[in-house]
């Protein structure tokens, strides 16, 4: 199960939380944010992984699951998790569409932002599927 940290725009703060299915999440969150979400680090694990990227980043706790960003969370080798994208590197609802398509299309689970998040992070999720059958 994917552990994530999503971050609201460029400067904004980023949720901690694992999920099945996380696509359906990254809507989910969006629907009810003005800034636009993107996925800043996906991870191999569960909820153990998740309290413990919750505890590292305590002292950045701001309500719930978010915390204020820091430089740390970029950290390549973060609590030694197993990082399932190559690199931090953010997917948002809108991957892959030109402007025009951003500006019309509306958020909800079979727009094309969703569909472009959905092909980006199945990529991402292949490949821990591959991981984890190899344990």
């Amino acid at each position: 199960m994917p552990v994530y940290m999503i971050r609201a725009g460029e400067h904004g703060p980023v949720k901690i939380g694992f999920t099945n299915d996380l696509a359906k999440r990254l809507v989910e969150l969006q629907v009810g944010n003005h800034e636009r979400l993107s996925v800043l680090r996906l991870f191999d694990g569960g909820a153990a992984e998740e309290a413990r990227l919750h505890e590292r980043f305590a002292e950045n706790w701001l309500h719930g699951e978010w915390h204020g960003f820091s430089n740390a969370m970029l950290t390549p080798d973060l609590l030694g998790l197993r990082d399932v994208l190559q690199k931090p590197s953010p997917i948002q609802p809108t991957a892959g569409l030109d402007d025009r398509e951003r500006k019309v299309c509306p958020l909800g689970s079979d727009c094309h932002c969703a569909r472009a998040t959905r092909e980006s992070l199945a990529r991402a999720l292949k490949s821990l599927e591959a991981r984890q059958r190899q344990c």
